[in-house]
């Protein structure tokens, strides 16, 4: 078990029951990666949390997710993938 930690940062990928986790319950119990918190503030804003709720689950200012929102539609328009949308998973339920 002591080798875990160090075996989970050499691993690729991002670890979506993390992001879950922290969304829920907040990032005083979930430790994430750069990838894992751009992440979750995607997923946040497509399940239509607000910015204050995402700022305070990743602890994080209301400001940096907002930054790291506009990175996140400007990487996709710039790879000519779908651009997401704030809301639209809480639509689709």
């Amino acid at each position: 078990r002591d080798l875990a930690p160090a075996m989970r940062r050499q691993l690729a990928g991002v670890d979506v029951v993390a992001v879950h986790r922290a969304l829920v319950v907040g990032c005083q119990s979930v430790a994430l990666s750069a990838p894992e918190r751009r992440m979750a503030i995607e997923v946040g804003y497509r399940r239509g949390m607000s910015k204050q709720l995402i700022a305070v689950r990743l602890g994080m200012s209301e400001d940096a997710v907002d930054r790291s929102w506009d990175r996140i539609k400007a990487r996709a328009r710039e790879s000519g993938g779908r651009v997401p949308v704030r809301g639209e998973l809480a639509q689709a339920a």
